[in-house]
C-alpha cells in the first residue's frame, strides 16, 4: 500500500476519550463505545440527536468532520489516547477533551474499509519511519454521499 507524505495543519479536535491498553484488546471494546458515545452511531457513520456531538460549539467540517486520534503512546505500560471528534473552535463540553494535533509532516494513506487494515498494518510495521506525536483516521463526506476516510501517521524527521 502506498502512502505520500504531507504537510498537515495544526487542528484543534474536541470529543470524547479513552485510555487504551494495547495488549488485552480492550480496543476493539473502548473505541466503538467512543464512536457511539460521540456520534449516536457506528465509527465513521453520520452523526445522529444521541450523539454527545451535538453538545459542541463552533463545529467545522472542512476538510474533515470527524476525527478519530490516537496519541500519548506510552511504550512502557502499552498505553495509548483514544480520542473521537470533531474540529471546532467553541468551548470544551464538561466529559471531553481537547486535543490539537500538530502542524507537520505525516504519511497520508487514502483508504477504503478494505484497506483501512492494511493501512495501520504499514503504520505500526518495523520498518515504518512513525514519529509517535498522533496518529488519525480523518472523515469526510463526499459529493456523492459517500464517507471517505483518510489515515495520517506523524513520521520522524
Amino acid at each position: 500500500m502506498e502512502y505520500k507524505l504531507v504537510e498537515f495543519p495544526e487542528t484543534r479536535v474536541v470529543g470524547m476519550c479513552d485510555r487504551i491498553e494495547s495488549t488485552t484488546g480492550e480496543c476493539s471494546l473502548k473505541i466503538p463505545n467512543l464512536w457511539r458515545a460521540m456520534l449516536g452511531a457506528p465509527m465513521g457513520q453520520e452523526l445522529t440527536p444521541e450523539g454527545r456531538i451535538n453538545e459542541i460549539e463552533g463545529r467545522a467540517s472542512e476538510p474533515f468532520d470527524i476525527y478519530a486520534i490516537y496519541c500519548n503512546y506510552d511504550y512502557s505500560v502499552w498505553e495509548y489516547d483514544a480520542i473521537v471528534g470533531c474540529p471546532a473552535e467553541g468551548a470544551v463540553p464538561e466529559g471531553m477533551v481537547e486535543f490539537t494535533i500538530p502542524a507537520g509532516t505525516y504519511a497520508r494513506f487514502d483508504v477504503t474499509p478494505d484497506t483501512m487494515n492494511a493501512a495501520w498494518d504499514i503504520i505500526y510495521g518495523p520498518d515504518f519511519p512513525r514519529g509517535d506525536v498522533a496518529d488519525f483516521e480523518a472523515y469526510r463526506t463526499d459529493e456523492d454521499g459517500n464517507r471517505i476516510c483518510t489515515i495520517y501517521s506523524s513520521v520522524r524527521a
